[in-house]
Protein backbone atom coordinates (compact mmCIF):
# COMPACT_ATOMS: atom_id res chain seq x y z
CA UNK A 1 0.00 0.00 0.00
CA UNK A 2 1.53 3.28 -1.29
CA UNK A 3 0.80 6.62 -0.13
CA UNK A 4 -0.44 8.70 -2.90
CA UNK A 5 3.10 10.78 -3.56
CA UNK A 6 4.70 11.88 -6.65
CA UNK A 7 5.91 9.51 -9.45
CA UNK A 8 9.43 9.73 -9.81
CA UNK A 9 10.20 13.18 -11.33
CA UNK A 10 13.51 12.20 -12.35
CA UNK A 11 17.16 14.05 -11.75
CA UNK A 12 16.00 17.78 -10.99
CA UNK A 13 18.54 19.86 -13.87
CA UNK A 14 21.59 21.44 -13.00
CA UNK A 15 22.19 19.86 -10.17
CA UNK A 16 25.62 17.80 -9.50
CA UNK A 17 25.53 16.25 -6.06
CA UNK A 18 22.09 15.07 -5.28
CA UNK A 19 20.43 11.70 -3.27
CA UNK A 20 17.44 10.88 -5.31
CA UNK A 21 15.03 8.43 -3.52
CA UNK A 22 12.17 7.63 -5.27
CA UNK A 23 9.26 8.43 -2.93
CA UNK A 24 6.91 6.82 -5.09
CA UNK A 25 8.50 3.54 -3.45
CA UNK A 26 7.84 4.89 -0.17
CA UNK A 27 5.04 2.58 1.35
CA UNK A 28 3.15 2.26 4.63
CA UNK A 29 0.40 0.23 6.50
CA UNK A 30 -0.14 -0.26 10.04
CA UNK A 31 -1.38 -3.30 11.81
CA UNK A 32 -4.87 -1.99 13.89
CA UNK A 33 -6.88 -2.77 16.88
CA UNK A 34 -10.62 -2.34 15.78
CA UNK A 35 -13.14 0.54 18.08
CA UNK A 36 -16.61 1.01 16.31
CA UNK A 37 -14.92 4.43 14.88
CA UNK A 38 -11.95 2.78 13.11
CA UNK A 39 -14.03 -0.33 12.64
CA UNK A 40 -16.46 2.56 10.33
CA UNK A 41 -13.55 4.23 8.84
CA UNK A 42 -11.94 1.62 7.50
CA UNK A 43 -15.42 0.01 6.02
CA UNK A 44 -15.74 3.99 4.24
CA UNK A 45 -12.22 3.39 3.02
CA UNK A 46 -12.35 -0.14 1.83
CA UNK A 47 -15.34 0.79 -0.51
CA UNK A 48 -13.25 3.64 -2.38
CA UNK A 49 -12.17 3.01 -5.73
CA UNK A 50 -8.91 4.27 -7.29
CA UNK A 51 -10.95 5.64 -10.48
CA UNK A 52 -13.98 7.57 -8.79
CA UNK A 53 -12.21 10.66 -9.07
CA UNK A 54 -10.30 12.09 -12.01
CA UNK A 55 -8.23 15.32 -11.07
CA UNK A 56 -5.04 17.18 -11.74
CA UNK A 57 -1.90 17.00 -9.76
CA UNK A 58 0.85 19.86 -9.10
CA UNK A 59 3.94 19.17 -7.94
CA UNK A 60 7.17 21.26 -6.34
CA UNK A 61 9.79 19.74 -5.69
CA UNK A 62 12.87 21.63 -4.03
CA UNK A 63 16.78 20.01 -3.50
CA UNK A 64 19.06 21.91 -1.30
CA UNK A 65 22.91 21.09 -0.49
CA UNK A 66 25.08 23.56 1.72
CA UNK A 67 25.76 25.21 -2.07
CA UNK A 68 23.28 23.97 -4.61
CA UNK A 69 19.74 24.05 -4.60
CA UNK A 70 17.77 23.10 -7.60
CA UNK A 71 13.91 23.09 -8.02
CA UNK A 72 11.20 21.80 -10.41
CA UNK A 73 7.11 22.39 -10.98
CA UNK A 74 5.44 19.30 -12.47
CA UNK A 75 1.63 19.45 -13.06
CA UNK A 76 -0.25 16.01 -13.94
CA UNK A 77 -3.49 15.10 -15.13
CA UNK A 78 -5.42 11.21 -14.04
CA UNK A 79 -8.61 10.83 -16.02
CA UNK A 80 -9.80 6.78 -15.10
CA UNK A 81 -12.74 7.64 -17.76
CA UNK A 82 -9.87 7.38 -20.72
CA UNK A 83 -8.04 3.91 -21.82
CA UNK A 84 -5.83 2.65 -18.68
CA UNK A 85 -2.63 3.73 -21.70
CA UNK A 86 -3.67 7.54 -21.34
CA UNK A 87 -5.13 8.28 -18.01
CA UNK A 88 -2.26 9.67 -17.07
CA UNK A 89 -1.31 13.10 -18.48
CA UNK A 90 1.91 14.97 -18.02
CA UNK A 91 0.62 18.66 -18.78
CA UNK A 92 3.63 20.90 -17.88
CA UNK A 93 7.01 20.72 -16.70
CA UNK A 94 8.33 24.13 -14.99
CA UNK A 95 5.39 26.24 -16.78
CA UNK A 96 6.37 24.53 -20.49
CA UNK A 97 5.19 22.06 -22.59
CA UNK A 98 6.71 18.79 -21.82
CA UNK A 99 9.33 17.39 -24.47
CA UNK A 100 9.33 13.93 -26.30
CA UNK A 101 11.82 13.02 -24.07
CA UNK A 102 9.63 14.26 -20.88
CA UNK A 103 6.76 12.12 -22.44
CA UNK A 104 9.34 9.00 -22.68
CA UNK A 105 10.57 9.18 -19.01
CA UNK A 106 6.92 9.66 -17.58
CA UNK A 107 4.69 6.95 -19.59
CA UNK A 108 7.34 4.41 -17.56
CA UNK A 109 6.62 5.75 -14.46
CA UNK A 110 3.00 6.11 -15.24
CA UNK A 111 3.12 2.26 -16.06
CA UNK A 112 4.23 1.79 -12.36
CA UNK A 113 1.95 4.39 -10.82
CA UNK A 114 -0.14 3.78 -7.83
CA UNK A 115 -2.95 6.18 -8.19
CA UNK A 116 -3.39 8.33 -4.90
CA UNK A 117 -6.98 7.68 -3.26
CA UNK A 118 -8.28 7.50 -0.32
CA UNK A 119 -9.22 3.75 -0.02
CA UNK A 120 -5.89 3.31 0.95
CA UNK A 121 -6.82 4.81 3.90
CA UNK A 122 -8.38 1.45 4.98
CA UNK A 123 -4.67 -0.39 5.25
CA UNK A 124 -3.57 2.01 7.28
CA UNK A 125 -6.85 1.26 9.58
CA UNK A 126 -6.38 -2.57 9.52
CA UNK A 127 -3.69 -3.02 12.49
CA UNK A 128 -3.08 -2.26 16.01
CA UNK A 129 -3.81 1.28 17.14
CA UNK A 130 -3.83 3.16 19.84
CA UNK A 131 -6.77 6.32 20.27
CA UNK A 132 -5.49 9.15 21.56
CA UNK A 133 -7.47 11.97 23.78
CA UNK A 134 -9.25 14.35 20.89
CA UNK A 135 -7.97 17.35 19.56
CA UNK A 136 -9.76 20.10 18.66
CA UNK A 137 -13.01 18.40 18.45
CA UNK A 138 -10.68 15.51 16.22
CA UNK A 139 -10.04 12.05 16.71
CA UNK A 140 -6.53 11.17 17.09
CA UNK A 141 -5.36 7.68 16.44
CA UNK A 142 -1.45 6.63 16.85
CA UNK A 143 0.55 3.91 15.79
CA UNK A 144 4.25 3.65 17.54
CA UNK A 145 5.74 1.05 14.84
CA UNK A 146 4.89 -0.51 11.60
CA UNK A 147 4.91 -3.82 10.42
CA UNK A 148 7.68 -5.37 8.85
CA UNK A 149 7.75 -4.73 4.64
CA UNK A 150 4.78 -2.17 5.01
CA UNK A 151 7.48 1.28 4.68
CA UNK A 152 10.09 0.86 2.12
CA UNK A 153 12.05 2.89 0.04
CA UNK A 154 13.99 1.54 -3.46
CA UNK A 155 13.57 -2.27 -1.35
CA UNK A 156 14.88 -0.54 1.94
CA UNK A 157 12.42 -1.41 4.73
CA UNK A 158 11.89 1.85 7.16
CA UNK A 159 9.14 0.01 9.12
CA UNK A 160 10.89 -0.96 12.06
CA UNK A 161 11.91 2.65 12.87
CA UNK A 162 8.59 4.62 12.15
CA UNK A 163 6.06 6.25 13.94
CA UNK A 164 3.09 8.51 13.05
CA UNK A 165 -0.76 8.82 13.78
CA UNK A 166 -3.94 9.51 11.86
CA UNK A 167 -6.40 12.48 12.37
CA UNK A 168 -9.99 11.59 12.09
CA UNK A 169 -12.82 14.29 11.51
CA UNK A 170 -15.96 13.92 13.21
CA UNK A 171 -17.96 17.19 12.81
CA UNK A 172 -19.35 16.48 9.31
CA UNK A 173 -21.91 14.54 7.93
CA UNK A 174 -19.21 11.24 8.42
CA UNK A 175 -16.50 10.83 10.39
CA UNK A 176 -13.25 9.88 8.38
CA UNK A 177 -9.51 10.57 8.21
CA UNK A 178 -8.45 13.97 7.17
CA UNK A 179 -4.33 13.01 7.44
CA UNK A 180 -2.13 10.70 8.03
CA UNK A 181 1.47 11.48 9.30
CA UNK A 182 4.68 9.26 9.24
CA UNK A 183 8.18 9.77 10.49
CA UNK A 184 11.10 7.95 10.81
CA UNK A 185 13.00 7.19 13.71
CA UNK A 186 16.12 5.88 12.95
CA UNK A 187 18.51 7.00 10.10
CA UNK A 188 18.94 4.06 7.50
CA UNK A 189 21.94 3.05 4.61
CA UNK A 190 20.44 2.21 1.31
CA UNK A 191 22.14 1.98 -2.07
CA UNK A 192 25.54 1.40 -0.19
CA UNK A 193 26.27 5.47 -1.04
CA UNK A 194 22.52 7.27 0.17
CA UNK A 195 21.86 7.58 4.26
CA UNK A 196 18.36 8.46 5.45
CA UNK A 197 19.03 10.81 8.50
CA UNK A 198 15.15 11.66 8.71
CA UNK A 199 11.96 10.95 6.41
CA UNK A 200 8.65 12.55 6.77
CA UNK A 201 5.68 12.14 4.98
CA UNK A 202 2.09 13.77 5.24
CA UNK A 203 -0.89 13.10 3.32
CA UNK A 204 -4.25 15.15 3.95
CA UNK A 205 -8.21 14.14 2.69
CA UNK A 206 -11.19 15.88 1.86
CA UNK A 207 -14.57 15.66 1.55
CA UNK A 208 -16.82 16.32 -1.20
CA UNK A 209 -19.92 17.64 -1.31
CA UNK A 210 -21.20 14.01 -2.87
CA UNK A 211 -19.74 12.84 0.82
CA UNK A 212 -17.09 10.73 -1.01
CA UNK A 213 -13.00 11.53 -0.10
CA UNK A 214 -10.51 13.02 -2.23
CA UNK A 215 -6.53 13.19 -1.97
CA UNK A 216 -6.18 17.37 -1.04
CA UNK A 217 -2.40 17.33 -0.56
CA UNK A 218 0.85 14.89 0.31
CA UNK A 219 4.15 16.38 1.74
CA UNK A 220 7.19 14.67 1.55
CA UNK A 221 10.49 16.01 3.88
CA UNK A 222 13.72 14.16 3.80
CA UNK A 223 17.30 14.69 4.85
CA UNK A 224 20.20 12.71 4.65
CA UNK A 225 23.40 12.43 2.26
CA UNK A 226 25.08 10.73 -0.81
CA UNK A 227 28.54 10.13 -1.16
CA UNK A 228 28.88 12.06 2.30
CA UNK A 229 27.30 15.17 0.97
CA UNK A 230 23.94 16.40 2.86
CA UNK A 231 20.85 17.53 1.87
CA UNK A 232 17.15 18.37 2.24
CA UNK A 233 14.83 17.20 -0.27
CA UNK A 234 11.29 18.46 -0.06
CA UNK A 235 8.20 17.57 -2.55
CA UNK A 236 4.41 18.96 -1.94
CA UNK A 237 1.88 17.93 -4.00
CA UNK A 238 -1.41 19.35 -4.04
CA UNK A 239 -4.76 18.24 -6.10
CA UNK A 240 -7.50 20.05 -7.73
CA UNK A 241 -10.16 19.91 -10.63
CA UNK A 242 -11.70 16.98 -9.01
CA UNK A 243 -14.10 15.42 -11.53
CA UNK A 244 -16.61 12.23 -10.22
CA UNK A 245 -17.31 9.50 -12.23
Amino acid sequence: PALFLPHPLGKLPRMKHVFVVAFACLAVSAPAQADALSERLRADAAKVRPDDFAWTRTTRAEQKSADESEGLVVVERYDPALPPAKRWTLVSRDGRTPSADDLKKTSKSYGKAIVPNYGRVARYLSGTLQRMPDAGGKAVYRFAKLAPGSMTINGTDLSADATGELVVETGGPAPYVSQVHIVSTKPVRMMLVVKIDRLEATLRYRMMPDGRMVPAESSNVMTGSMMGKSGTQRSTSTFSDWRAR
